[in-house]
């Protein structure tokens, strides 16, 4: 039996280390999650003397990570430590660094319960697939292992280690569930593509995996009997994908849970007969990428398949279905341009989504989009590795600086459309400070808007929410 610590800076249920945290409990090791950093995380550790260290980490908190690290490395120095997530499956040579032992490259559920048993054993876990390892002096680079085909053999995510710690995560009203991994499309600007070349430089193939609708529905059953559940988010990124599997899942769904959902749809998928379906089952709200207003930019450039007339006819079932929802949106990626960035604008204040989230194309290393960035020099390859200053690169595009305030008063056009000819004429201006927090104001509102049922617990829990905010973007 061997102690556990994992550590994350996203102030949120991971379900990787959910699944991870299950599968080791599952065979007898103690686990805990801390969300803390510096001092009061060396204290959490050393009061836990944990056997393993295992640190989930995302590129934009690299740094954080990595100091954190260091403090870990001094205060324990016999327990080893391991990077697993999105960033070391891609930069695996992270694990060179003095104060990791170990990186973890995709799936890592048999991956760290192979390790913690081998170093508990008293071996340095060197042959471990999936990891890279530090040993005897050298790094042993072992590949990936196959995908696990059938996720329906892994036990529910384990919630305790969260909850059991960290009470305002335990009384969120709405609970993450995830019931799928892997995706079939080809967007440009996703990691899922880069991802599918890690497993099929070793011959194996990342295929789109579910659970059971059966096995769902009994982990949404059995998280009810353990924990408060007023509502869901469905976190899967192609919930409506498979007609058969979705149909089935949603009769059991509200014969058994009955709880008020989130999903994501696909805009070319969501027929009528989905969007019946979702609703009668109790969806009550939904969100669709659609990324452009560019037609020809969203499919050459984006890769995505939604054309304008299947975003149109998606929006106004959901309004006819009385199901809200709210699109994404990308601004300031390769190839747009500013009357790109108009038609993103007019697209969505036509169809009247409740909310239009805008994002800049953030930039990570290896993406399609990001090295077609860089060839057109637009973006230079230091600026995509520097994992500090990510949040705020920008690819500069021809007239970035106009899209960008186009961007900034995105969330006032859509709610007011009489606004759009203002905004065309004074995107060209060069709008100071003040106009910032207006357009801060904006993004705001939306936010609340979108989760207005939530707000007595965003209120009460604001100070761990506003450090969820700077998990993402800050650390």
């Amino acid at each position: 039996m061997a102690n556990v610590l994992f550590i994350q800076k996203t102030y949120l249920e991971m379900f990787g280390v959910m699944s991870i945290a299950a599968v080791l409990k599952n065979r007898g090791h103690i686990v805990r999650v801390s969300l803390e950093r510096g001092p009061r995380l060396t204290a959490q550790a050393l009061e836990f003397r944990p056997d393993v260290i295992g640190f989930s980490m995302v590129s934009m908190n690299v740094h954080a990570n990595m100091r954190d690290a260091a403090l870990l490395r001094q205060a324990l120095p016999p327990a080893p430590i391991v990077f697993g997530g999105v960033h070391p499956t891609f930069f695996p040579e992270i694990v060179e660094e003095p104060c990791v032992d170990a990186v973890c490259r995709g799936e890592g559920e048999y991956a760290m319960a192979e390790f913690v048993e081998e170093r508990a054993a008293g071996r340095t876990g060197e042959h471990v697939a999936n990891l890279w390892v530090k040993a005897n002096g050298h790094v042993r680079r072992n590949p990936p292992r196959e995908p696990i085909r059938d996720i329906d053999q892994l036990p529910f995510h384990d919630r305790s280690v969260y909850y059991d710690h960290y009470p305002f995560l335990k009384n969120n009203p709405v609970k993450n569930f995830l019931l799928s991994r892997g995706c079939p499309f080809q967007c440009s600007f996703c990691f899922n593509q880069p991802y599918r070349e890690v497993y099929r430089e070793c011959g194996h193939t990342v295929p789109q995996r579910r659970r059971s609708p059966q096995s769902a529905v009994a982990e949404i059953v059995d998280f009810a009997a353990h924990w408060p559940l007023e509502k869901i988010a469905f976190q899967d990124e192609n919930f409506c994908l498979d007609k058969a599997w979705l149909y089935e899942f949603l009769y059991l769904y509200k014969s058994r849970v009955g709880r008020p959902f989130f999903c994501m749809v696909n805009a070319f998928l969501a027929d009528e007969e989905i969007i019946i379906a979702l609703k009668n089952a109790g969806c009550y709200h939904t969100t669709f990428g659609l990324e452009s207003g560019d037609e020809t930019l969203r499919r050459d450039v984006l890769r995505k398949k939604a054309t304008d007339a299947q975003i149109r006819e998606t929006s106004r079932l959901l309004h006819k279905h009385n199901i809200t929802f709210h699109t994404t949106n990308i601004f300031c990626f390769p190839g747009e341009t500013v009357h790109s960035a108009i038609k993103t604008l007019r697209l969505n204040a036509d169809i009247r989504p409740e909310s239009a989230v805008a994002f800049n194309y953030m930039p990570f290393a290896n993406l399609p989009l990001t090295n077609q960035a860089i060839t057109q020099g637009w973006l230079t390859d230091s600026a995509a590795h520097d994992w500090e200053r990510l949040p705020r690169t920008v690819v500069r595009i021809p007239n970035w600086r106009r899209i960008r305030r186009i961007k900034l008063m995105f969330g006032a056009g859509v709610r007011i459309p009489a606004l759009i000819p203002a905004i065309v004429f004074l995107s060209i201006l060069p709008l100071g400070p003040a106009f910032n927090l207006v357009s801060k104001f904006i993004e705001a509102l939306d936010y609340f808007s979108r989760n207005r049922q939530n707000i007595p617990y965003m209120i009460k829990n604001f100070f761990q929410l506003r450090r969820l905010y700077k998990s993402y973007f800050y650390e």
